[in-house]
């Protein structure tokens, strides 16, 4: 699966779960950390630094942009 396609799908699902109130967003927030954590380990199996992974992405926020 893409990169693209997997990041489309989570944010249908989070954006769906959102809908369920308190308990759809504290279960988002779940499925999104071992999202995330998941691609770090993709990543690092892929190669790339962590230090440049963290450089790059964390201050774009995206836990943020995928929550919206």
């Amino acid at each position: 699966m893409s990169f693209s396609l997997l990041v489309l799908h989570m944010w249908l699902c989070l954006r769906r779960l959102k809908q369920e109130g308190k308990e759809g967003v504290e279960f988002g927030q779940y499925l999104y950390e071992i999202y995330n954590h998941d691609v770090e380990l993709r990543v690092s199996k892929a190669g790339v630094m962590h230090l440049l992974f963290e450089i790059f992405l964390v201050p774009l926020d995206l836990h943020e942009i995928m929550y919206i």
